[in-house]
């Protein structure tokens, strides 16, 4: 159901620059839209919440616009704008050409023309530019960036009262396509990120779509969508957990290896090999993607099973005449080069020092929180977020179950926590929810990837010309953020 306020029907966008440049309005609000509250600019590393409410026809078809232009330091026009352009029933954004160019990203992506936000009268959705900063000099010469100060997020004219409720339909809508190679869409701006300062989407027992015993799915299903879907959803870190099922269920179920996909003592109808074999597919179909697996739980094995059987089953699908498993050597590197450099599209996180084969990376730290609540759920998470020593580490956003209350759906809370501009997105590595495409945690997390680039750009820039006349070059390189030595060390201009 739409928020509402009087007669309107009111909703959020949130606008997010990623971009070293200042945006300023350059288009006047037109009268329908005086309700809301555009702003007059959006700095460099700013988000933005918009109140969006309707209360009368903008023109014949009902549509309004506003546009915000690039400032970068010349005043006159000729600066590329973007348009927002909407209607009672959706949401758009129009860039330019030279927006449309390698060097420029939004989030979602504008492949042609027009970036559909998904936007529903009573949802929240998020929109983010970003860009590399070397792409902007052929715009216009003198141009000048700001450095980022840290990421401020502004709620403008009590923008937040403003809908954010959400009804579970039509939440992530308008994904698309791009979801299924957002990592080829945006590899140019990921090249120079390690995975561990990516914020990388993920799902909570990833396998539960369908259980073996439907008596249990209200309790054990946390996913509506299967693997392959998740994976062309745009999820790329996986929650399998595995467990031996008995020679009688291998034989009767025809559970392959006896080695089952499982939510704790549940099984569901799904086998280990047959996951995998799903993400080798996925993987080989898209050789732009890389696909994390997180084995951290293994009920039942050491009971009639040991862990050398689910890793032999790993091994048998992800190794063999056409490998897929990317070498933990190379777990470190930045993604351009990790995508570059073999053939490796799946790498096995191993949470057990049983069975660790030399292709296996370690396992992940899981942040558990415990919670029982939304408020606890909230305040735990965040207090885990914070510097992890350059590792990897998976943060699961959800509720435990319990009778009589099957697994809760939060997508509101979680889209509210992870909107751009926020501390969560700073400082999230792996982020693990249940229902994923009731949510926007891919958005919002391709979206946190932009602004982190943005961001080392922007300080590096800083570096490098703090570090000036013979001590700038590599010395600036070495006195900037880990993604931007990398970045001086390969020779990509990314400046």
């Amino acid at each position: 159901m739409a928020t509402r306020r009087g007669d309107r029907d009111a909703g959020r966008l949130i606008l997010t620059n990623a971009t070293p440049f200042l945006w300023k309005r350059s288009l006047k609000t037109p009268k329908g839209m005086r309700l809301w509250s555009f702003p007059e600019e959006v700095d460099a590393g700013e988000s933005v919440e918009v109140e969006i409410a309707f209360s009368r026809t903008t023109n014949v078809h009902g549509q309004a616009s506003y546009q915000m232009e690039l400032e970068d330091g010349q005043s006159g026009p000729g600066n590329p704008t973007f348009t927002v352009s909407a209607t009672v029933n959706g949401l758009s954004v129009e860039l330019p050409a030279e927006m449309r160019k390698p060097g420029w990203f939004a989030v979602p992506p504008a492949p042609h023309k027009v970036a559909d936000t998904g936007w529903q009268k009573g949802c929240a959705v998020s929109f983010t530019i970003g860009s590399l900063g070397g792409h902007h000099a052929s715009l216009r010469g003198g141009h000048t960036p700001r450095t980022f100060q840290g990421v401020k997020m502004a709620s403008l004219r009590g923008a937040a009262s403003f809908g954010g409720n959400g009804n579970r339909e039509g939440r992530g809508a308008g994904e698309g396509d791009w979801t299924t190679e957002w990592m080829k869409t945006y590899a140019s701006a990921l090249a120079n990120l390690k995975l561990s300062e990516m914020s990388l989407p993920g799902t909570h027992d990833s396998g539960t779509a369908k259980m073996h015993n439907p008596v249990v799915s209200p309790w054990a299903t946390t996913q509506n969508l299967g693997v392959l879907a998740q994976l062309k959803a745009g999820v790329r870190v996986l929650d399998l957990r595995c467990g031996y099922v008995g020679r009688e269920a291998q034989k009767n179920d025809r559970v392959q290896d006896g080695i089952a996909v499982v939510h704790d003592k549940h099984r569901t109808s799904l086998s280990l090999r047959k996951a995998l074999e799903c993400i080798k597919g996925f993987v080989q179909a898209h050789p732009s993607e890389l696909v994390l697996l997180d084995f951290h739980r293994f009920p039942g094995l050491g009971h009639g099973a040991p862990h050398e059987k689910a890793a032999a089953v790993v091994l048998s699908v992800l190794g063999g005449e056409e490998p897929v498993m990317v070498h933990p050597k190379f777990r470190h590197l930045p993604f351009g080069r990790i995508m570059s450099q073999q053939k490796g599209r799946v790498g096995i996180l191993w949470n057990a020092v049983e069975a660790r084969e030399p292709h296996f990376w370690p396992g992940v730290r899981q942040a558990w929180t415990g919670a029982e609540s939304v408020r606890s759920l909230h305040d735990l998470a965040e207090a885990e977020l914070g510097d992890k020593n350059g590792l990897l580490w998976s943060l699961p956003l959800v509720l435990p179950a319990g009778v009589p209350r099957p697994v809760p759906h939060i997508p509101e809370h979680l889209d509210d926590w992870l909107s751009a501009g926020g501390v969560w997105q700073d400082h999230a590595s792996i982020v693990a929810c249940d229902f994923v495409e009731e949510t926007q945690l891919v958005r919002n997390c391709v979206g946190a990837c932009l602004m982190k680039m943005a961001r080392a750009n922007a300080e590096g820039d800083a570096a490098a010309h703090a570090g000036g006349g013979k001590h700038g070059g590599a010395a600036a390189c070495e006195n900037t953020t880990p993604a931007r030595r990398d970045a001086c060390r390969t020779h990509t201009a990314v400046i």
